[in-house]
């Protein structure tokens, strides 16, 4: 059960003991409630709909006990199953060490998005880059060194909220730090391809600035940023599956709230992979025929 929930296969598991039925009859009966406090949302409902469902069986069994003897026997407990909900990983419910790592992808994503896209388009706009296409430097070795600069603001930055949220918000880092920043960097490549292909559809730094909006508001309701995917239309999941940010979120999060190690990663991480090599695909070939 615990694997199952680290590795995101599961957010709530129930634990009942195999004399469940023998203890209901003593009045005093336990059931464990395992929720994912990584999903804010999720262990809150969790919480609350475990709590009313074992009231709510509780009082039905006391009823029927009521109902059979016309009385209440001496020494039964009126509620006579207890519920233990354990949250993991977020045991008090805490905001922060759920939007923390939500702000990091998001944040990323932004970031490397408007960089890209405005550099490019800027240089389009100023005839620079037709200029530095009739010198010996390679398109490939001029998006490189357009992109580089960029891509270490990004992990500078990213950098800079991970150790605010840590040592200023008191938000645990539970994982392994390495893992974290090459995932990221993975990430970042996936917003630098997204960014250089806005640049090919854009005329402008107005009609770039107008494409990244949209894709924040997209993406930001779309990921699982703010709402559970799991309660979404299978359509709008496949929307949601457009933006980098829907793969990364579960990474930050396992990697920062639960601890999760590469083994329980492996399907967003292979889902960001082809996500990254099929973006730069289609950014680097509309990129040249832009060119041409």
């Amino acid at each position: 059960m615990y694997q199952a929930i680290d590795q995101g296969r599961a957010q709530v598991g129930i634990v009942v003991p195999p004399d469940f039925s023998a203890h209901v009859a003593r009045d005093n009966a336990q059931a464990l409630v395992l929720v994912d406090g990584s999903d804010l949302f999720t262990s809150q409902s969790a919480y609350n709909a475990a709590t009313a469902i074992a009231e709510q069986y509780s009082t039905q069994l006391t009823v029927e006990t009521l109902q059979r003897s016309s009385q209440l026997p001496a020494g039964s407990n009126l509620l006579p199953i207890n519920a233990h909900v354990r949250i993991l990983y977020n045991p008090d419910l805490k905001d922060l060490w759920f939007l923390i790592p939500g702000m990091i992808a998001l944040l990323l994503q932004m970031q490397t998005i408007t960089l890209t896209a405005a550099a490019i388009v800027r240089e389009r706009e100023a005839g620079t880059i037709e200029q530095l296409l009739v010198t010996p430097i390679l398109p490939g070795e001029l998006l490189i060194g357009k992109v580089m600069p960029y891509m270490t603001i990004s992990i500078i930055n990213m950098l800079t909220i991970l150790a605010l949220g840590v040592f200023w918000f008191r938000v645990p880092f539970q994982g392994n730090f390495v893992l974290f920043v090459l995932l990221s960097l993975l990430y970042v490549a996936s917003g630098l391809g997204l960014g250089l292909l806005i640049s090919t559809v854009s005329q402008n730094q107005r009609q770039a600035q107008q494409l990244n909006g949209m894709i924040t508001v997209l993406a930001l309701s779309l990921s699982g940023f703010l709402f559970p995917r799991s309660v979404m239309p299978p359509i709008i999941r496949a929307v949601g599956n457009l933006f980098p940010l829907t793969y990364f979120i579960p990474i930050a999060r396992g990697i920062v709230t639960k601890g999760a190690g590469f083994q329980y990663l492996q399907s967003e991480v292979v889902a960001l992979a082809c996500y990254v090599l099929l973006i730069m695909v289609l950014a680097i070939r509309a990129f040249r025929q832009r060119l041409d």
